[in-house]
């Protein structure tokens, strides 16, 4: 035991602190990766938490009987000790506001990939060419020959539809909005909105809409809107 203190004071460290803060970044990668597996194993990695924690502390107690490798060890526990004291008195965001960074990473991703331009255009795209499209989780084989036909060679000038393990977003458009969304009913939905004529789309959250009504909403543009739904 003496010769893995150290390692294994380190790993317990690291361990428990990522799933202390676990909501932060996962929910910004979550958004950022459009993929909800972060979200899957969040029960998973804060019961098994308590593993770490009773192997750091017996690590411990062992490190200090045997006087070696005790300063690592002891300075995990009083690491963890802080971030316990900081986590009580730093104001933590309420949960719809951890949520909202699924918004964030997808808006800073899709930014980074592609422009504004090139969102209009995929939207004018959509609507010029297959207006009548509802594309589920990007599975082809639920369209028609023609629209299965156009998408493949949308997803080459667009690479955002290949996201995703190679399926892509559900993707649909209601009155000249073409609608790009991921997530599941377990874990909320999250994508963008983009007017394929280029007008204003109106605050979905303030008014009815024959698409889900988003919990907030994160505008680049009049014509364009990156969303969040519980």
């Amino acid at each position: 035991m003496p010769e893995i203190a150290k390692p294994l004071a380190i790993i317990c460290f690291v361990w428990v602190f990522a799933v202390w803060i676990y909501p932060y970044p996962a929910c910004y990668l979550t958004g950022y990766l459009v993929t909800d597996c972060l979200m899957r194993w969040n029960l998973l990695l804060w019961v098994t938490s308590l593993l770490p924690l009773l192997v750091l502390f017996f690590t411990w107690v062992i490190s200090i009987i045997r006087r070696k490798d005790w300063r690592c060890t002891t300075g995990a526990i009083l690491g963890l000790a802080v971030l316990a004291a900081l986590e009580q008195v730093l104001p933590c965001p309420p949960v719809d506001e951890i949520a909202d960074l699924e918004m964030y990473g997808l808006r800073d991703r899709m930014m980074h990939d592609a422009t504004p331009d090139d969102l209009r255009n995929f939207a004018h795209d959509i609507d010029r060419q297959i207006p009548d499209l509802d594309l589920g989780f990007g599975h082809l084989t639920d369209l028609t020959p023609y629209q299965a036909a156009v998408l493949s060679k949308l997803r080459v000038k667009y690479p955002f539809l290949y996201w995703r393990s190679n399926l892509g977003p559900t993707i649909d458009e209601t009155d000249g909005v073409v609608n790009m969304e991921w997530g599941n009913d377990e874990h909320g939905h999250w994508g963008v909105r983009i007017s394929a004529h280029g007008g204003k789309i109106a605050d979905p959250t303030q008014q009815a809409s024959d698409f889900e009504q988003p919990t907030k909403i994160l505008r680049v543009g009049n014509d364009i809107f990156f969303y969040i739904e519980d």
